[in-house]
């Protein structure tokens, strides 16, 4: 492991400066200088990178072969700078030296990448920015020692020993999903009466019911009450995207009260199934506990409310069919605007897989 301080390559350094650079071009001299024949796999973080790391070995010849003698994903080239894409597909057989550039993965990455190193007495090394790198590069180590014990242990079980061991893990999960399964039914009838009036944490404004909360996307508490509108304020999203199966595209804004305007952003605006969805933050509203009068509770996670406070159910199609034409019926000129939005994030998508396809196209090198 060696551990360096700067990664950055700008546009006005030749690289010299950087220490992670100088110890690359050292280990690379070393070597070519002891095995000519050598072939090095590099593995960066980005396609980016890898792209003007080779560029910046090629110009500064480290590796002798003439300016191109650096590469992408040719075999016949010296030195691969690649990401993750070369862990798996690549079959370099004469590879005796793996970089990894400031860059480590899984336990499985791991594996994979000393794979790629498959001549006699072939090396692989970490090249780390900070302790981290380091640290989860020597937990991976830990981790694929652990599987090889555990692949030694069952090699020592009979076909039956492990088919009783299977079976018994097997019972151990299904008793465990009865239980979690049982407990959540009996939360859920405990909690299912209980209604509170969620508000918003900066000016108290009444924002919906929390019989009105639903859970879309596994982790999108959004409100299913179509006169939602009439106390936010819609507002297109500066970094609007797809997510999951939805689009995020806006942001809702509290109104405020009669007696002061608020203008608190509460979550985020989605558009799923075609209906836009305000969703709302746990940290942007207090719980009006009606049980005891004056108290407001505030709570950091959604979680943590509707396990203590009340039951949020999954989304159904029925609220998105209360839900799919609340904003236009509220203000045509919104939705539009956040229609539009929806058409501008997919534009972007198709820009950039078409992008990507041309990036993959410009980088692959017949051998």
């Amino acid at each position: 492991y060696v551990k360096v301080r700067d990664l950055d390559l700008s546009d006005d350094d030749n690289g010299e400066s950087k220490e992670i650079i100088r110890l690359l071009h050292e280990i690379l001299l070393k070597q070519y200088e002891k095995e000519p024949s050598s072939r090095t796999i590099i593995f960066v973080t980005t396609r980016m990178l890898a792209e003007k790391l080779a560029e910046h070995l090629n110009e500064c010849r480290i590796v002798d072969g003439g300016p191109r003698a650096i590469g992408f994903v040719t075999s016949l080239r010296k030195v691969l700078v690649a990401t993750s894409v070369a862990e798996e597909g690549l079959d370099i057989s004469a590879c005796n030296l793996i970089i990894k550039y400031n860059n480590t993965g899984s336990e499985r990455s791991l594996i994979q990448r000393r794979g790629r190193a498959r001549a006699k007495n072939s090396r692989s090394i970490l090249l780390a920015l900070d302790g981290s790198i380091e640290k989860r590069e020597l937990e991976n180590i830990q981790k694929e020692e652990l599987m090889r014990l555990c692949l030694r242990h069952i090699q020592t079980k009979s076909e039956e020993q492990m088919k009783n061991l299977v079976h018994e893990k097997i019972r151990e999960h299904k008793a465990l999903r009865e239980t979690a399964l049982a407990q959540r039914k009996e939360r859920r009838a405990l909690l299912a009466e209980r209604s509170f009036d969620l508000c918003c944490r900066m000016c108290g404004a009444f924002i919906c019911k929390s019989s009105d909360m639903r859970v879309a996307c596994e982790n999108q508490y959004v409100c299913c009450d179509p006169t939602i509108w009439e106390r936010i304020e819609p507002r297109v999203h500066s970094s609007s995207k797809a997510i999951s199966i939805a689009t995020l595209v806006g942001k809702p804004y509290c109104k405020g009260t009669e007696s002061c305007e608020c203008n608190e952003a509460i979550g985020t605006i989605i558009r799923l199934y075609g209906a836009f969805l305000p969703t709302i933050s746990a940290r942007a509203i207090v719980v009006d506990d009606k049980d005891e009068p004056g108290r407001m509770r505030d709570e950091k996670k959604w979680e943590t409310i509707s396990r203590e406070k009340f039951f949020i159910e999954p989304i159904t199609e029925r609220d998105l069919k209360v839900m799919l034409a609340a904003l236009l019926n509220y203000s045509k000129e919104m939705h539009c605007v956040l229609e539009a939005e929806v058409q501008m994030v997919a534009e972007r998508a198709v820009a950039d897989a078409k992008r990507e396809r041309k990036h993959v196209i410009k980088y692959t090198i017949d051998d």
